[in-house]
């Protein structure tokens, strides 16, 4: 019996030994897991650094640019109400003085006539160099006049806004 008790206790011993050993084992591998745990939650976040950086980056362009469209848009409507403006002083003073006139249109012609020799409707003939345009002829003019110079407003306006992003 004194031998396996001795069996026993060598046993056990092995047991411990064995359980020891799977025990550190299992304790290095996983710190060995962890640390490669660890290297790839380093990795992730530094990828979501650069992705952060960059979508920030991303941000503060868009700002500018928005800042630089509500820049122009005010520009834009500063030309408009400056376009109002001149129409607005060109009509009143063809309101004050009269119609607009054809420097072109020659007395004793048929009619009056444009330098390339074209007759130029809507131009009451008169005895003096030129006459005055119809009250229609002249409407038409300044409305067509007041037409390209909005078209030429939008135009400026559209060429800053191009030509400010491009390097100079």
């Amino acid at each position: 019996m004194f031998g396996l008790s001795k069996l026993y206790g060598y046993a056990a011993a092995a047991l411990g030994v064995v359980l020891l050993v799977g025990a550190y084992t299992g304790f290095i591998y996983s710190k060995g897991a962890g640390a490669n745990q660890v290297k790839n939650d380093e990795a992730r976040a530094r990828e979501q650094q650069v992705f952060l950086t960059k979508y920030q980056e991303r941000v503060s362009e868009n700002a500018k640019l928005v800042a630089d469209k509500t820049k122009l848009a005010e520009q834009v409507g500063k030309s408009h109400e400056r376009t109002n403006q001149a129409v607005a002083e060109q009509r009143r003073l063809n309101a004050k003085l009269g119609r607009l006139r054809d420097h072109y249109a020659t007395p004793g012609s048929d009619g009056p006539t444009l330098p390339g020799g074209g007759a130029a409707p809507g131009v009451a003939a008169g005895g003096a160099p030129g006459a005055d345009l119809s009250a229609e002829a002249s409407s038409f003019l300044l409305d067509f006049a007041e037409d390209a110079d909005r078209a030429a407003a939008y135009g400026e306006a559209c060429h800053a806004w191009i030509t400010q992003g491009q390097p100079q």
